[in-house]
């Protein structure tokens, strides 16, 4: 069932977990009497999560596919004109889910597996009060793996760097202003297990 190191073609199945810095300003609205403005808050580690599996053709390549939940807040703060007050409103959630495909490059070593990622990420979300959205994104990344001593299993340290495209931030959005595209730099930690490929 289980892999070895040694062998080329072989699959891998793993679990991660993680956090996220997130550039996403949603800009502001206003009128004669108040200022509302809103931004993401970054991903705290743990509200970021998933699976992930692998199939390599040989040492080198392979093609991946994940699946991610993640919950981001954006934290709002409505100024009164006339008083020159700001008050921080109750931060509004979003849970998205996303799928991904991408392309993975390795370089298996004795003691550290170092790997490079570049695929495409579909993601769902939801806003209370909110109809859901879609969005699509672009991902790279790169990362490492470290095998443990004569056990098929690895722990992987994980950065991706994703860019949605426009629909989310259309969606959400204030009146002005506001970034289109948010990105999102992803950290995770993973455990990695390898497994058998009948060749």
């Amino acid at each position: 069932m289980f892999s070895q190191p040694g062998d080329w073609t072989h699959a891998e199945a793993a679990v991660v977990i993680g956090s996220q810095l997130v550039d996403q300003d949603l800009g502001f609205s206003q009128n004669i009497f108040q200022t509302v403005t809103a931004e993401a808050e970054d991903v705290g580690f743990g509200q970021h999560y998933g699976a992930r599996g692998a199939f390599f053709a040989n040492r080198y390549l392979g093609a991946e596919a994940g699946f991610a939940r993640t919950v981001t807040e954006f934290d709002f703060s409505v100024t009164d004109e006339d008083a020159g007050v700001t008050i921080f409103a109750e931060p509004l959630e979003q849970i998205s889910q996303e799928v991904s495909v991408s392309a993975v490059l390795q370089w298996p070593r004795a003691a550290v597996t170092p790997y490079g990622v570049v695929g495409y990420a579909w993601r769902t979300s939801e806003v209370e009060g909110a109809e859901p959205f879609e969005s699509g994104a672009v991902v790279v990344g790169f990362g490492i793996k470290v095998p443990f001593p004569r056990l098929p299993v690895s722990l992987a340290f994980d950065y991706r760097y994703i860019e949605y495209q426009d629909e989310e931030g259309d969606a959400l959005r204030l009146a002005e202003g506001g970034l289109g595209s948010p990105t999102v730099s992803a950290l995770t930690l993973g455990v990695v297990v390898r497994l058998n490929v009948n060749r």
